[in-house]
């Protein structure tokens, strides 16, 4: 249990607690971060896509990239509606867990 919040508070009266807000920075380096690498993966699929049959992994990462952006389009946006349900929220980073 945490000791530096007040029990001694009557009924009637709201306890306010401050809750750090920089978690938003963090999200939006992480995903940023994942659009450079996801940006980086289409241009070399792009390039590889004339190399010879043997070494040609364009359609491999091709496809990788197609999950990661369907991903990215559907669940990430409903991460940030569904924020108050923390069940559906689990189940929806398990999804993207399972199909990234």
């Amino acid at each position: 249990p945490a000791t530096d919040i007040p029990t001694d508070a009557p009924d009637d009266h709201t306890i306010t607690l401050d809750q750090c807000t920089t978690y938003d920075v963090y999200v939006a380096v992480i995903l940023t971060t994942c659009a450079l690498f996801v940006a980086w993966g289409a241009r070399l699929a792009w390039h590889a896509r004339s190399a010879p049959a043997d070494f040609n992994e364009s359609p491999s990462i091709s496809v990788a990239l197609m999950f990661i952006s369907i991903y990215a389009v559907l669940i990430l946006p409903l991460l940030y509606l569904l924020d108050a349900n923390p069940a559906v929220l689990v189940i929806l980073r398990g999804l993207g867990i399972n199909v990234g």
